[in-house]
């Protein structure tokens, strides 16, 4: 039954299956920040999470959480090295990208490409690949080999267009690589910052599966909407 296969849950402002979470229980999380989702999928679901984050100080204090692996590096289409922006008033704003505001701090930190990643970890496949890197998504996305996202059953991405208009045509670019992969997407949100990718090469999704995927997203955007109005925001 679609109800209990397409079933979504939104952690942290992103949305996933958590029934593809029993493929393997593999999560990975490139742009942990302070570890909140990754302690969520963990406490929740059981998951391993392993991810990426550049900040130092935040890498830093989320490796020490249990049972989940948080390497200092940012996630790129590319490995070397990259210049990391801080910006010390919003941590969830620190990026690679060169247009930022209020920044205090550049520093020079290593980067991976998800492929490289993916190798150094061990992972053949994951249940959910979560992508919120502050527009360097774009760079993983296009540089990405196929093989390598098609290990993912499910990917859940923030684009930033909204924040960077001159990126939105790089993102439905994106967006139409994923799908001619066999990716079915959805995105949660208004402005592409809560895309769901489903791979169809490991899901098998029905007519009935996708409408049902429809029916939550206008059910919960509404909840949404009407939680922010009566003052209490999603958690």
């Amino acid at each position: 039954m679609p109800q209990l296969k397409c079933l979504i849950d939104r952690v942290r402002g992103h949305t996933f299956l958590p029934s593809c979470l029993i493929r393997t229980g593999k999560v990975i999380d490139l742009g942990m920040n302070k570890g909140d989702f990754a302690k969520v999928m963990r406490d929740r679901y059981g998951c391993s999470v392993a991810g990426l984050e550049a900040n130092p100080s935040l890498a830093k204090a989320t490796s020490n959480l249990s049972g989940i692996l948080c390497k200092n590096a940012a996630i790129s289409g590319s490995d070397g090295f990259v210049e990391f922006l801080i910006d010390e008033e919003n941590s969830e704003a620190s990026r690679i990208s060169v247009q930022a505001s209020r920044i205090v701090d550049t520093i020079t930190v290593p980067c991976v490409s998800l492929s490289t990643f993916l190798c150094q970890i061990g992972a053949e496949e994951v249940d959910l690949l979560k992508l919120d890197v502050e527009g360097a998504e774009l760079d993983v996305v296009e540089k990405t080999d196929p093989v390598d996202l098609l290990r993912c059953a499910q990917i859940t991405i923030e684009f930033h267009s909204f924040i960077y208009p001159d990126q939105a045509g790089r993102v439905e670019s994106a967006i139409a690589k994923l799908s001619e992969l066999g990716f079915y997407h959805l995105d949660f949100s208004i402005s592409r910052a809560d895309v769901l990718f489903i791979n169809t090469k490991m899901v098998d999704l029905t007519t009935a599966d996708k409408g049902f995927l429809v029916l939550q997203k206008y059910r919960d955007g509404v909840k949404r909407r009407l939680g922010r109005l009566s003052g209490f925001p999603e958690q």
